[in-house]
Parts: C-alpha cells; structure tokens; sequence
C-alpha cells in the first residue's frame, strides 16, 4: 500500500481541508514529519490510520474524539485517502459520528459515521462499498492486515515501535501467518488430522465388523481370544458339519417326495371311481321322477292335438271380432255425432242472444271513445305536472342537502378554530424549550470544555508522577552504575599496576651493573624490582569490557534523566497541583455534564416537535381557509337553490289551475285512461269474437246434421255383416267336435305357447333317454367292483404331504444356514484383509498427521515450521542491517529453546552480543539498541514480504519517533539503513525532533501551528 493523497477536514489539529499530496515528493523516497509539539505531525498518521481502518494509529484516540476542536458547527470532519495496491488506485472516505449544526433551526444534531471505497478505472470512480461494515470489510481484504498489526509492521506509533521486536511466540505467529500465507500450511494440518481421524474410525469399524463376522459365523462358540487362523479351522469344521446334515436332509427328501407322489395317485383314482358311483345313483333316481312325471306329459299331449283342432277356427273367430268392433264402433260414432249435433245447436242460440246483446251496447261505447279522446288531449299537461312536482322536490332536496352541508362546514370551521388556538399554545411552549435548549447547550459546551482541561490536566499530573518516580528511580540506576563503574576502575587499575610491576620485574631481571636501562638509560641500578603478585590478563579484558558496557548505561541513564527533567520542567508549572482536589472537580464536572446531557436529550426531544407541529399549524391554517371558502360557496348555492324552488313552485301552481283535481295524480289518470281503453278494446274484441263464433256454429250445425246420417247407415251396414259370419264360425265348430265356444276358448292355444309346450315334452323324451342310456353304461363300467374308502387315502396322502413340508422346510433351512455361514466365513476373510490395510493406512496417515501437528521432541507444528523458516529469512536480512548500525556488536537470533509446558514456541527472538559472548533475550535491550534492532528488523520484513509477491502489500513505512535515543554514530548509521531502502522503492516517513535527521534527509513535511489550525507543506531538494 502506498499514500497518493491525503485529504483531513476538521481532523485533530486541521481546522479546514488539508491536502497532503505524497506525490510532490517525485523521487524521493524517505522525508521527515518535522514540526512543534502538539502541531499535528501523528495526526497524519492517525488520519491515515483512521482512513484505512476507522481507528487511530494510537490506542488512546478514538474517531470521536478525532475533531478539530478549531472547527466549527457548520464543518464536517472527514478523511480521503488516495492509495495505490499492486499497480491498482483506489480512494476511501470516512465520517465519524459527529455533532454538527442543524441544516434549519438552532442546535445540533448528531451526524452518524459514514464510509466510502471506490476504485479509479479509466478516469472514472467505480464504487466498490458505500457503508462501514461494507468498507471495513473490504479493506481488510485489500490490506489482509488489521489495525493491530499494521501498528507493528507499517506505520509505528510512539512509544510502540518494539513491539513486533519483543512480542511473544504467539503475538508473532498471527502477524506472521497473514504475511506469509500460511493459512495453507494449517489447512494441511487440518486436513491430515481430519484424515487421521476418518482412518481411525475406520480402524475401529473393520475390527469391530471381524469381530462381529466372527461371532456370527460361529454361534455358541468362544471367539474371544482366538487367532484368525484358529477361528479359520473353527469356521471350516462348522461347515462341513453342516454340509453333512444338508446331505442327509436332502437324501431324506426325496424319498418321502416319492411317497407323498404314490399316495396322491390312489387319492385322485380313488375320487374317479366314486363319482362313477356317485353318478350311476344319480342317474337311477332321476329315472324313477320321470317314470312319476309320465301322466303329467300324456296329459299335455291331448292339449296340444285340441289346441291343433282349434287353430283351424282362429281365422273364422278373429274375423267376428273384428265385425264386432266395427260394429261397436260405427254405433259409439252414432252416439257421439248426435251428441255433438244437439249441442252446437244449444251454443248456436246462446251466441245469437250474445250478439243481440252487444248491438244494445254500441251507444255506451261511443260515450267511452269521446271521453279517451279528451284525455288524451289533456295528457301532456298531465307529463308536465310530473316533471315540474318531480323537479320541485330535487330542488327542495338539493337546498335541504346544501343547507345541512353549509351548517356541517360551520361546525367545522369552530373545531378547526380550536385547535388552532390549541396548536399555537403548543408552539409558544416549544419555543421556549428551544431557548433553553440553547442555553443548556452552550453551558454544556462549557463544562466540557472545563472538563477536557481538567482531564489534561490529570494526564499531564500523573505523567509528572510517573516521570519523577522514572526519575528517581534512573538516579538511582545511574549511582548504582557510578558505584559498580568504580569498582571495575578500581580493578582494572589493581591489574595494571600488577602488569606494569609484572613487566618492571621482567626487565630488571635482565640488567647489569654498568649497561643502560632500557627505560631510562641509567647504568646505575640502585633498586631493581622484583616479581610480586601475577596480573590476571583475562580478568583484566572482562573489567575493561564490563567498563565499557557501564559506561554506555552511565551514558543512556544520563540522557534518559536529562529528558526526564527536561519533560518535568515543560510542565513545571503544575507540579504543584492537587490531583485529588482536580479529579474530584473533574467527577462533579462530568457528573454536571451528564445530568446537562439529560436535560439536553428531553429538550432536544420536545424541539424536535417543532417541525411537526409547525407543520400542524400551517395544516391547521391551510384547513381554516379552505373551510371558508368552502363555505361561502356552499352559502352561494343554498340561496340559488331557494330560487330555483320558489321558480318551480310558481309554475307547479299555474299547471294544477287548468287540470281537473281527480285527474292531477298520474296514477289515477293513467289508471283512468287505461280503464276506458280496456272497456273499448274488450267490447269490440268481443264482438268480433261473437261474430265469428257466430259463423263457426252455424256451418258446424250443417256439418253435424250430415255426418249423423252417414253414421246411421254405417251402423245398419255392421249389424248385416257380422251376423253372416257368426253362422259360418258356428258352422266350423261343429265339424271341429267343439260343442261350445267356452269349449273353443279353453282348448285355443297360442302359437308360442304351443311351442313351448311341446319343447317341454320333447325336453322330457330326451332326459328320459339319456338317464337310461347312462345308467347302462355305468353300470357295465361298474360290474363286479366296489366303492373305494376315500377317507382313509385322504388322511394318509395329507400325512405323506405333510411329512413332505415338513422336510422341505427343514432341507431349506439348514441349505440357506450353510450358504449364510459361508458368505460370513468369506466376509470374515475379506474384512481381516480390510483391518490389515486400514491400519498400515492408518499408521501412515497418523505419523503424517502427528508430526504435522507438533507431536515430536521440539512441539513445533507444520504451519510453525514454515513461519520459522520465514522468520529466519527475515532475521537474515534484518542482521546485516543491525550489523551496520552496531558496528557488528549484536546478531537477532531466533531461540530455539523448548517453551516449558505446553507453551507454543519457536518464534520468540534473542540476540547474540558479541561483547560479551553470551546471548540474551531482546526485552533487555535498552532503548538505543532495542530501536536500532526493531528498525533492522522492520525493514527486513517489509523486504522479504515484498520479495515474495503475496497477496500483503508492504511499500509504505512510517515511524513515529525514537531516533533521539540513539548516538551520533547509531544514528548515522539507521540513517543510512533507511537510506538504502530507496533501492527498493519503499516509502518511509518519519517523525522525529533530531536535527541531523533533518540535514541528512533532504525531503520533509512541514507542520505548522497556527490559533486556527495547522497546516502541511512538502520541502524537498528541487523545491
């Protein structure tokens, strides 16, 4: 991730809109943040920090508390960062939730946080999450860092740049884990302790499937215990034990097959003879009940041959039927003619009065024709009348309907009048909340105020305390250096007092009276030394060693106190304060300001109504207008319509004049009208109908007359024809040996009945012959034999079937027992084959998955091997670095001592300190050097990280101070650490006080600090 352009509005000590455009930087890849104290030079890095993740870059500012207190109202805090990611520009922009001035109205309003990312593709913003969990979200993806270890691995606050230098082994492995992607590693883990478990279960489930095989393969038998070979021999003795009883079964089954078969054969021999007999009774007696019904046939024969006499006459009889019916007939026609006849001739007289009747009545219908026709004429006027009375009454309506609504509308207009009064009552009282609000608010704003001074100044009180007590306790420090620095002088001088004495006696051994001295050249040697205590040359390195060490503590324990007073006499001023009686206001203050929060929340409430019921009464008002002018045009129309009534009415009045009072109704006109109408129609109508009723009885009469003539002569005709012929049917009679016609009827038969009188008596004929026919026949086929005992050969066919059931269903039983035995035997051998390969995979599997998940002499993990390997790529790196920077005095080292007990461990580091030989733990580092060693170490991680090309982007660093901790000599060195990460194109900032800082980067951020704001410039070498 790299900056472009940072954009801060009302943020910290930014007043107004502050853009920070990295881009001005051109090549340059190193600057320093430069500028007083308080200025704003870390609020660039929490804006940035804020941009990106929502949080400051220090731990104790939240978003909320990021406002510019320079800011007014009216200005809404908001950062822009501009970035570019793997070659790709995106820009976010973030609110806090914030109080700003309302956009109507007094007060504020609280403004909710708000987030925005867009990336820039061809020119053109394409937004990628417009709300903050959205953009939290994707941001984390894009950086694959949280705010935590972005502090530790990018941007550095003050006081916090060792932490990634001396967290602990498992701090490590979470920041580590992203950067080198090793989530893939743990994958692995957990997929082979996933496999591990499947094939143990597997194990498990093969041993206890043999197991149960064995069982079942051998019931009743002790498995437990046994090899597989052993249980192998069980299981083949059981089956040919079986098998043997299979065979015997199976050799038993036939026989009684055999047997069951014989005795089935008598059975159904047996039944055959035994119907035959069945048969030959059946037969026998049948004969005997025709034999009995002989008579009863003969005599049905005798009936047939008279019913054949009697057909001859059937011709003959139905003839004189016939004549007969004619003959009643053509006499019933006589009857009805002459009945017909006498009648027409009564409806003829009564039609002849009906028509002189009518002719009597023409002079009353004249007298109802000439009346229609006066009403007629007078029917119109009659419509009008309806039409007016009908408008009359629309028109009385209509101004009752007006009136009610005029009277409606008045009422209204009184309740909209009282809540208007009502509304306005409410408006006053809210108005006057508002001016209370406004007051709580500005006191508020004041205790807050005062409570952000106190709150300062309890910070800055117990900051004093903390520094004087690190003062004290540095002095401390510093006499116990000087002390033991003594000590070490003391000693060195000792030895080499020893050494010099040691080297004096040497040379003294060596001269002669009258030979020069060496030293001084004299030939006199009066005092020659001698050889006394032996100097420790060991010892004396280890002191002078030892001195050196404490001399750089004497040196960093000065600097440290000198900054101690330095930062005690900036806030000299309040060393004399009282932090009890300061927190004990500050808890009234914030108590104050609480219960004025409170207060301010119910008002805010009820002003909040102010919209509302103002809205209300410009409704109410709306209303009020509406409602009279509603009103006075309904008012209108009432007085039109009292006009249009009285009009009506006049012209009602003068139509009523010129019409009779009975004949004003339309129901009685018309009922009037339609009456004499009926009367006029009914009388003509019947007339004509007694005309031509007239007309028809009078041709009906001659009608009449002249068929009953016709009828009379048919009648005579009739009686001749059918006496002739009842003499020719008493003449046939008598040829035919009927001596009655009763004697004719009884012995007459149908055609259909004769036939099925003699089918009978043939069906009788042939049932006789057959019965006597079969009779012979069986009692031929049955000579000389007798009736078989069918019950006994049941019973012992039913034994033989039910023995042969009974064998089956053991042959089948013990046949599916020994093929279900076999397939368990063969089942048992396949599963012991499934148990051997279930368990080498399983020991396979396990030793992968064990050693994979730290199970071995180190407890060090897959995934932890690989980030060990990562680290040390890292240490690496970051020891040539801190090679330079302390003159090759201390080596990073990664511990590889085992944690005790279950501690992870394996990425915890150490260094290696030349001085002395002997390696430590960085956490007694002191500040110097534990700065120089995190910086090493920091610019190494970015280096490696980038070298790999995963998906962290690291070309950014900032730093915000500890460069003042180190020496001329270190410093130059860090300097030209960070110069030659340049190389690599890496963005580094840095906030620092150090002046040749300064002079040795030659591009830097000027913050300025001004009463209404501070504000940035970029100063590079071309500039």
């Amino acid at each position: 991730m790299r900056p472009i352009k940072l954009t801060m509005q009302a943020f910290g000590a930014y007043a107004k809109k502050e853009v920070i455009d990295f881009e001005k930087l051109g090549t340059e890849q190193i600057f320093v943040i430069s500028g007083k104290t308080g200025a704003g030079k870390s609020t660039i890095f929490d804006a940035i920090s804020f941009a990106i993740f929502g949080k400051a870059n220090t731990f104790d500012r939240e978003s909320f508390s990021m406002r510019s207190h320079f800011a007014t109202d009216k200005e809404i805090t908001e950062v822009t960062l501009a970035f570019r990611l793997k070659d790709k520009i995106y820009q976010i922009s973030r609110i806090p939730q914030q109080e700003i001035a309302k956009q109507r109205g007094n007060g504020t309003t609280t403004s909710p946080q708000k987030a925005e990312l867009y990336e820039l593709i061809n020119d053109e913003m394409k937004l990628l999450a417009s709300s903050v969990r959205d953009v939290n979200t994707k941001m984390e993806e894009l950086i694959q860092l949280n705010v935590d270890q972005f502090r530790q691995i990018l941007m550095i606050p003050q006081g916090e740049f060792r932490e990634l230098l001396v967290s602990d082994s498992k701090e490590k492995e979470v920041i580590l884990q992203r950067l080198a992607h090793t989530v893939y590693y743990e994958k692995v883990e957990n997929l082979l302790w996933e496999k591990q478990k499947q094939a143990e279960i597997l194990v498990v489930e093969a041993r206890k499937k043999v197991a149960e095989l064995a069982e079942l393969s051998l019931p009743g038998v002790e498995v437990s215990g046994k090899t597989t070979s052993e249980i192998s021999v069980l299981q083949a003795e059981a089956i040919q034990s079986e098998q043997m009883i299979l065979t015997e079964l199976e050799n038993k089954l036939s026989i009684i097959r055999k047997q069951t078969s014989e005795a089935v054969e008598k059975v159904t021999l047996a039944k055959e003879q035994l119907l035959d007999w069945q048969n030959l009774d059946k037969y026998t007696e049948e004969i005997a009940t025709l034999e009995i019904e002989k008579d009863f046939y003969q005599a049905i024969e005798v009936r047939l041959e008279a019913a054949k006499r009697a057909s001859n006459l059937r011709s003959q009889d139905a003839l004189c039927i016939r004549l007969k019916e004619q003959l009643e007939t053509a006499e019933q026609t006589e009857k009805q003619v002459a009945f017909e006849a006498e009648e027409v001739k009564v409806q003829f007289s009564h039609v002849k009065k009906q028509k002189e009747a009518l002719a009597e009545k023409e002079a009353e219908l004249e007298i109802n024709k000439r009346t229609l026709f006066q009403l007629e004429e007078m029917e119109p006027k009659i419509l009008e009348l309806e039409m007016i009375s009908i408008q009359k009454r629309r028109a009385e309506l209509e101004w009752k309907e007006a009136t009610t609504l005029l009277e409606e509308i008045v009422n209204s207009e009184q309740k909209i009048i009282a809540e208007l009064q009502s509304v306005e009552s409410r408006l006053v009282e809210i108005n006057q909340a508002e001016l209370t609000y406004l007051e709580v608010i500005n006191k508020r704003t004041t205790v807050e105020a005062i409570i952000e001074k106190e709150q300062e100044l309890v910070s800055k009180r117990m900051k004093m305390v903390a520094w004087d007590s690190e003062k004290q306790t540095e002095e401390q420090k510093l006499v116990q250096l000087l002390a033991e620095k003594a000590e070490i002088e003391t000693t060195i001088e000792q030895e080499e007092t020893k050494l010099q004495k040691e080297q004096a006696a040497t040379i003294a051994a060596h001269l002669h009276d009258g030979e020069a001295c060496p030293v001084c050249g004299s030939d006199c040697h009066p005092a020659l030394a001698k050889f006394g205590e032996t100097a420790n040359l060991e010892t004396l390195e280890v002191a002078k060693g030892k001195l050196h060490e404490k001399l750089l503590a004497i040196t960093t324990t000065e600097k440290t106190i000198s900054q101690l007073e330095w930062q005690l006499n900036e806030w000299a001023g309040i060393k004399e304060l009282s932090l009890t009686e300061v927190q004990q206001t500050l808890t009234e203050n914030i108590q104050l300001a609480n219960n004025l929060a409170e207060q301010i929340a119910q008002l805010q409430a009820k002003v909040a109504q102010k919209e509302t019921i103002q809205a209300t009464l410009e409704s109410l008002n709306n209303k009020q207008n509406e409602t009279i002018t509603e009103k006075n045009k309904v008012a209108l129309e009432v007085e039109k319509l009292h006009q249009q009534v009285q009009m009506v009415s006049g012209k009602l009045s003068y139509l009523e004049q010129s019409i009779p009072t009975e004949f004003r109704d339309k129901v009685v006109f018309e009922s009037k009208k339609k009456e004499l109408s009926e009367k006029i129609e009914a009388h003509i109508k019947q007339a004509n109908q007694v005309d031509a009723l007239f007309r028809q009885t009078e041709k009906e009469t001659t009608r009449l007359e002249s068929t009953l003539q016709s009828a009379q002569k048919t009648t005579v005709d009739a009686k001749e024809a059918l006496q002739v012929q009842r003499e020719i049917f008493k003449e046939a009679m008598k040829q035919n040996d009927f001596l009655s016609y009763d004697a004719y009827k009884q012995a007459f038969m149908s055609a259909e009945e004769q036939k099925i009188q003699e089918e009978k008596v043939a069906d009788y004929e042939r049932k006789r012959h057959l019965a006597v026919s079969r009779q012979a026949d069986l009692k031929e086929k049955l000579q000389n034999k007798q009736k078989p005992n069918i019950e006994q050969l049941e019973f012992i066919m039913k034994e033989k079937q039910l023995e042969l059931s009974q064998s089956e269903e053991n042959t089948i039983k013990q046949r599916e027992f020994v093929t279900k035995r076999k397939e368990l035997v063969e089942n048992y051998q396949n599963s012991i084959q499934t148990v051997e390969q279930a368990e080498e995979n399983y020991a396979d599997i396990g030793l992968l998955a064990d050693a994979a998940r730290g199970k071995n002499a180190r407890r060090l993990t897959f995934e932890r091997y690989i980030l060990a390997m990562f680290l040390d790529t890292i240490i690496h790196r970051a020891n040539h670095r801190l090679s330079k920077m302390t003159s090759g005095r201390f080596e990073l080292q990664r511990k590889m001592e085992k944690a005790k007990g279950n501690v992870q461990s394996g990425l915890e580091l150490e260094v290696f300190d030349e001085y002395t030989g002997l390696t430590r733990h960085v956490k007694t580092l002191s500040g110097g050097e534990s700065f120089k060693t995190s910086l090493a170490l920091a610019l190494s991680l970015a280096e490696v990280v980038q070298e790999m090309a995963g998906g962290i982007s690291l070309e950014t660093m900032f730093i915000d101070e500890g460069f003042g901790t180190l020496d001329p000599e270190s410093l130059e060195a860090a300097v030209e650490c960070l110069l030659e990460t340049q190389e690599n194109g890496r963005l580094v900032g840095i906030i620092s006080h150090v002046p040749e800082l300064k002079e040795r980067i030659s591009a830097r951020l000027e913050v300025t600090a001004t009463n209404h704001g501070s504000t940035t410039k970029f100063i590079t070498a071309s500039s």
